[in-house]
């Protein structure tokens, strides 16, 4: 039977083993990796985010290091401005290995990049190795615990895309050998100070793997060291494992602040009374092998690298139930939180359901593997060929459902052939010696690694984008994620803005990346400002689950100049040329057109004038859009009426109508009475006809300008198999895949108006960490000489859709621009930025407001000549300040990241505690 014991010693002769394992391993599949050309960068999340952090991390060290007394917290080149502190606490503020970052500069911060995620996987392999001695695994047989562990996709994904990842991958096993030496010997140094580690590398980490570690210690203690006076054992360990997260404080309690007031949180309740697609519980039969291909609801955490040692544990523990009940009732516990999409919610406190806690399964597998291959003399033969022919059997019906799966040939075939071989090592008796166990042993590890290898030879997951990228093509994307600063660095500022779709030679699809001079407005969802995420609800940006509303502005004219993006850049198939006062700065006829903006808003301009915040969030999107483009501020605690909306024109849906394409042709024909209706501006329509669009007639004709469509309150009920063929629908593959998988719930809308289409969609709950709840969204179709008089909806799923339809145009005239240029001469004067705010002045004939496009935070403070005045929240989610009157005023707006200050304090009090309990322990034991 598995079970810790701590007087198993773990030698310098087993570190010295398992480092030579490790590096063997990691030298025969990562080094084919560089013998191509490549990096162990990807270009998905390592790119568009790690890769980045990790060389800015540096200029952070090295600034901090030259000017510690002025160094603050606020970064103006993070979006429109954000808290480093807190987008950098989710990445590596906290992680130890990050500060390595400190001796490579910007030039080399490839090589320290992959240096260190390398040591973290290193570090996971030694810390499941001194894991499995722990549990009775000798050291010959620890290597194969490590090479398992290391080759689950979880790893090797952690590598390539996810480096955070790899901290859970290191803490997991020592937080597990920490519990038990706890309850088996009272020592409590080591579990307070991974506890610590581990919430300071990442907190959403840091909860997942004290969820994990519950369950874990719970089930271990009922087992193994139960007792009637049970507090005794339990007070101390929350009380040892609060200590721990205490040490953590400096990093914790701004993160908690930051995300306690983030419209994100809570954001996957709406998904507790959902079920995951058919296709998810289909490929969750195929555990016990290790499922391969990303698969929604986020089951990509369900997959491995198809080890056949996790096979050979999963149904070890099956067999042996009864003698090892500890893993036995882990397992179900762990099954049992796959099944439904509540228990993935509840264990990201109310965040769409990830399962990303599902590598403990590879770990729990991985040690009952092992045992079960070591001790395999200790085992009755006939168990032991009982359980191959289970294998053996369920191995067909994995070999079925691997088209589904996704497996590719080279992956499947080095898995089979090493798992048979461990079935015949189990099914011949000990006496047999046509193979010993040290030739099974470095034919576990060959067929691993060739594993591996065939993984690194195909797409990992479904994504056909996901690529490993070389040097050169990440220095591109880092610094110039559109290769653009070769051409324009003369002309780029902080604050630019890109047209969405824009297509270079570097990549097929811009992706929008952060922490780069070039595209500084664009921010990763983690670490968006919580204020942006409200503004950007506000105002219904209608680009997926992008949050950000500079991210994907889709170059709504106004909200661009009130964000200040001092230059556009848009590709060829938007007509950015049509914008008035714009100054072309170069172009590219293939890719391009790059525009200067004069008129963008400064940081801190004077209001124009003031009104009701109540009024403004009770305007409807497009309205918000115009209220921000007009300099007047939107206050609280006024009754001030807002201003007359007098650029922006509204019209009228006046009917609509069915389109079928035939040919290729759109041939108009009736439709029936309730198949489509229009009542004011709800539209009702059912869709039975994959073929068929809806055109919506709207009048007056609307003046030239920005067109932009907004759709409220949008619902969607989809078409059961049995209505579609009462209604005599033929049925696509897609449509059969969609009504077989269940996926019922999700849509996309394309609305072509003029020459453009704008693209509208709600994911289904299925899509895991991708949903979000959306019912309403504003579609732009860019600034026109002429509106066009119709729009035609195109709707990829049967089902009854309704929604209210508002259509405007953004008048940008004369008018509008004067309003711009007086705003734009008002912005305060003389300023100066840095780390910690920044400084200026302003001139007011009488007391006055100043507006900005800074987020707000509590964390803002605010002094005008020396005296402190009240900083508020304005506009819906922006600094601003009320200012006394006066000429050439100096005003001070200074940062500091709520809850610093208290968590530094929290984190002293707590080293200070556990240095006072080592000193009373060592006097106790003299």
């Amino acid at each position: 039977m598995l079970r810790f014991n701590d007087a198993n010693r773990y030698r310098w002769r087993t570190f010295g083993f398992n480092l030579l394992i490790i590096l063997g391993f990691t030298c025969c599949t990562f080094g084919a990796v560089f013998f191509r050309g490549k990096t162990l960068i990807a270009n998905s999340d390592a790119m568009n985010q790690h890769v980045q952090v990790f060389g800015q991390f540096h200029d952070y060290l090295i600034t901090f290091m030259q000017h510690p007394h002025s160094f603050g917290t606020w970064d103006w080149a993070l979006s429109n401005g954000t808290d480093w502190f807190n987008a950098f606490s989710y990445y590596i503020l906290g992680d130890p290995l990050a500060y390595l970052m400190l001796f490579f500069n910007q030039q080399n911060t490839i090589l320290g990049y992959e240096m260190i995620i390398l040591l973290r996987y290193i570090l996971a392999g030694l810390a499941v190795g001194y894991c499995a001695i722990k549990f009775g695994i000798s050291r010959q047989w620890s290597g194969i615990v490590i090479i398992t562990y290391l080759a689950s996709l979880f790893g090797i994904y952690g590598v390539t895309n996810q480096s955070l990842f790899l901290n859970a991958f290191i803490y997991l096993p020592l937080l597990i050998v920490a519990v038990e030496r706890f309850f088996a010997r009272r020592k409590y140094l080591g579990l307070v100070l991974l506890v610590g580690l581990a919430v300071a590398s990442n907190f959403y980490w840091g909860l997942i793997l004290a969820e994990m570690l519950a369950c874990y210690a719970l089930v271990s203690y009922l087992y193994n060291y139960r007792q009637v006076k049970w507090w005794r054992d339990w007070l101390p360990l929350v009380l040892y494992v609060i200590l721990g997260i205490a040490l953590a404080s400096i990093v914790l309690i701004p993160t908690v602040l930051y995300l306690t007031s983030s419209p994100r949180s809570g954001s996957g309740m709406a998904q507790l009374l959902s079920l995951y697609p058919i296709e998810y519980y289909l490929k969750l039969l195929t555990l016990p092998f290790g499922v391969q291909g990303v698969i929604e609801p986020s089951s990509f955490w369900l997959q491995g690298t198809a080890a056949a040692v996790n096979t050979i544990g999963f149904f070890w523990i099956i067999f042996n139930r009864r003698e090892n009940k500890l893993a036995f009732t882990f397992l179900l516990i762990i099954i049992g939180l796959l099944l439904v999409p509540a228990a993935a919610v509840l264990l990201t406190v109310g965040n769409t359901p990830t399962n990303r806690w599902m590598f403990c399964y590879y770990l729990l597998t991985a040690l009952v593997g092992v045992h079960l291959l070591m001790q395999r003399n200790h085992i009755s033969l006939s168990k032991k060929r009982i359980m191959c022919l289970v294998i053996m059997v369920t191995w067909v019906g994995y070999f079925i459902l691997t088209g589904i799966n996704q497996v590719n040939s080279w992956q499947f075939n080095s898995y089979s052939l090493t798992l048979a071989m461990m079935l015949l090592y189990l099914w011949f008796s000990p006496q047999n010696r046509w193979i010993n166990a040290g030739q099974m042993r470095w034919l576990i590890i060959l067929g691993t690694t060739l594993t591996v290898l065939g993984q690194f030879s195909t797409r990992l997951g479904q994504r056909d984008d996901f690529n490993l990228l070389t040097a050169e093509q990440v220095s591109k994307l880092m610094y110039t994620p559109t290769a653009f600063n070769a051409k324009y660095d003369h002309a780029l500022t902080a604050r630019t803005e890109y047209a969405n779709g824009l297509k270079t030679p570097e990549q097929a699809m811009f992706i929008n990346s952060f922490l780069t001079p070039a595209h500084a407005t664009g921010l990763y969802l983690s670490t968006v400002s919580p204020a942006m995420i409200d503004v950007s609800q506000q105002l219904a940006i209608a680009s997926g689950r992008t949050v950000n509303p500079l991210r994907n502005l889709d170059n709504r004219f106004l909200l661009t100049e009130y964000f200040g993006a001092n230059q556009l850049i848009g590709s060829r198939f938007t007509k950015l040329a049509n914008l008035p006062a714009l100054q072309p700065q170069a172009s590219d006829k293939q890719q391009v057109n790059f525009y200067h903006n004069p008129l963008a808003f400064p940081i801190i301009w004077t209001a124009v004038g003031t009104y009701s915040q109540a009024q403004y969030l009770a305007a409807n999107p497009v309205e918000k859009t115009s209220l921000l483009g007009s300099g007047a501020v939107a206050i609280p605690d006024t009754k001030v009426k807002q201003p007359k909306l007098t650029n922006l024109h509204a019209a009228t849906p006046v009917s609509v109508r069915l389109s079928k394409h035939i040919d290729k042709k759109q041939t108009l024909v009736g439709a029936p009475h309730n198949q489509i209706t229009l009542r004011d501006h709800k539209v009702t329509y059912f869709n039975n006809n994959p073929g068929e669009s809806l055109v919506l007639n709207i009048s007056p004709t609307l003046p030239g300008g920005e067109v932009q469509v907004y759709l409220s309150d949008i619902k969607f009920q989809a078409s059961t198999a049995r209505q579609l063929k009462q209604h005599g629908v033929q049925l696509t593959e897609s449509m059969r895949q969609r009504l077989t998988l269940n996926r019922l719930d999700g849509f996309e809308l394309n609305v072509l108006g003029g020459n453009r289409e704008v693209n509208f969609s709600q994911e289904s709950s299925a899509a895991g960490a991708f949903y979000q709840l959306r019912r309403d969204g504003v579609l732009n179709f860019g600034i026109m000489q002429k509106s066009p008089r119709s729009f035609t909806f195109n709707f990829d799923q049967p089902g009854q859709y309704t929604f209210n339809v508002h259509v405007y145009s953004q008048a940008v005239n004369p008018t509008v621009i004067k309003g711009l240029q007086t705003v734009k001469k008002h912005g305060l004067r003389a300023s100066k930025l840095n780390y910690q705010g920044l400084s200026g002045q302003y001139t007011a004939a009488k007391t006055t407001w100043l507006g900005s496009n800074i987020p707000y935070s509590t964390g803002w403070h605010a002094q005008v000549n020396g005296q402190p005045v009240e900083v508020s929240r304005v506009n819906g989610g922006f600094v601003g300040v009320h200012v006394p009157a006066g000429k050439a005023q100096k005003l001070e707006l200074t940062y500091q990241t709520p809850g610093l200050k208290v968590g530094l304090v929290l984190s002293l009090i707590a080293w200070l505690t556990l240095l006072g309990l080592l000193i009373m322990n060592r006097q106790r034991q003299h």
